[in-house]
């Protein structure tokens, strides 16, 4: 059975971040099963990222994995990160005290089963 997510905008508009689509599969390989494994194994860090010392080798190879793929990939340049830190900390400002925001984030990092790949109760 396939789902389809939309954000709360016109589905296809300009506001829309992405659609995910999910379906059953009939044999899941060692390839998707280590994937799955790995999800339990990572940690997610939010202090700021730094560009990585081995960025323009790993770059042409991350461009190559998506050629044949809908995902897009933009880099912003070197005087374009100032603006992001400024729209990220505006961002940070106005969240900080929006409540709603704050509820659905703690919903969304709370523990959860580790046989569940996302909390049940986000009803993906």
């Amino acid at each position: 059975m396939a789902r389809e997510h939309q954000t709360a905008s016109q589905p296809g508009g300009p506001d829309q971040l992405a659609s995910i689509e999910f379906s059953a599969v009939d044999h899941v390989t060692d390839e998707q099963r280590d994937r799955a494994t790995a999800i339990l194994q990572r940690r997610t860090d939010r202090l700021p990222l730094g560009r990585p010392t081995y960025w323009d080798t790993f770059e042409p190879v991350l461009r190559s994995a998506i050629d044949d793929s809908p995902v897009t990939l933009h880099v912003l340049s070197d005087d374009a990160r100032p603006q992001l830190v400024k729209a990220s900390q505006l961002a940070e400002a106005v969240r900080r005290d929006d409540l709603s925001y704050q509820l659905e984030l703690g919903w969304w990092t709370s523990p959860f089963v580790a046989n569940e790949v996302y909390p049940q109760r986000a009803g993906v």
